[in-house]
């Protein structure tokens, strides 16, 4: 793992959010802005190396010589303590809707995540005393069975309305029913309630890119080409991927029960926020 190089101690302020509901609407900005992008990231870089991050669930200082950059995909990587950095992101806009009452204070804040042995969960876990975690185990003699609880998307088995907040870090593209699956997340969201999620978003083209076709229970998938695999914490083979998803998605959210659903793009050096070859992480935003 690579260290970022350190200088004297100077946190930068502030980060941008910016919000579009459809390809058309976020077009004119990518044509705009791409071609710094590159230069962008660099300039992110910099600064982080000087002055480190903030952690952005409690702005306490992150300096430069506990961050590691482990390859170029900086969305995937610039890490601290297991959590990167479109983790930091989605972090960072749950803190926003709390501060701003869209959501309740954390010490009230019902949130659900898919995800429980990972160092995401666990940092959540030290601040949200009503967090509720889970793993999606299918094989009945997963070494994890009865230690986290196994819930599929499509039937999370919770009483509906019952969380205020569901996060979804890298699943939605690996679901085997995609539909079904926002719904299931719709069904225990409170009315108001938030779905956060990433995916390895193709924010260049409206429809998603299908890799492999589920036909059913018991079933092998129909793959389409070379099968991607992608790493799964609880799985060493990894999760098949499904679908990589387009501007369509928000059109899936909205057939699955959210009344608004949108794209945030989040930079912020000040809280490591960084993507692959542009200087922002994109984030799904949907409200119940």
């Amino acid at each position: 793992m690579a260290k970022l190089e350190t200088s004297n101690w100077n946190p930068p302020q502030g980060h941008e959010r910016q919000v579009f509901r459809s390809f058309d609407e976020f077009r004119p900005f990518l044509q705009e802005h791409y071609p710094g992008w590159r230069d962008g990231v660099r300039e992110s870089l910099r600064r982080i190396a000087v002055a480190g991050i903030l952690d952005p669930l409690t702005d306490q200082p992150i300096p430069p010589q506990e961050l590691d950059v482990e390859h170029a995909n900086l969305r995937e990587t610039l890490s601290h303590r297991g959590v990167i950095s479109r983790q930091r992101a989605v972090m960072l806009l749950l803190r926003e809707l709390s501060e701003q009452g869209e959501l309740p204070p954390f010490e009230e804040l019902r949130l659900y995540i898919s995800e429980a042995v990972t160092p995401f969960a666990e940092r959540l876990q030290t601040v949200l005393p009503k967090l509720r975690c889970s793993e999606y185990l299918p094989e009945p003699d997963h070494w994890l069975r009865g230690q986290v609880p196994n819930r599929d998307l499509r039937r999370i088995g919770l009483p509906p309305a019952t969380f205020h907040a569901v996060i979804c870090n890298e699943v939605l593209e690996h679901v085997e029913e995609l539909i079904p699956s926002l719904e299931g997340l719709a069904e225990v969201l409170t009315l108001g309630g938030y779905l956060i999620a990433t995916v390895p978003f193709l924010y260049g083209q409206q429809e998603h890119l299908v890799k492999a076709i589920w036909r059913g229970e018991g079933q092998p998938p129909e793959v389409i080409g070379e099968p991607d695999y992608h790493g799964n914490p609880v799985a060493e083979e990894g999760s098949l991927v499904y679908r990589y998803p387009g501007w369509q998605l928000l059109e899936d959210l909205r057939t699955a029960g959210f009344r608004d659903a949108a794209i945030h793009a989040v930079n912020s050096p000040t809280y490591g926020v960084l993507g692959e070859e542009l200087p922002i992480v994109f984030l799904l935003v949907a409200k119940r």
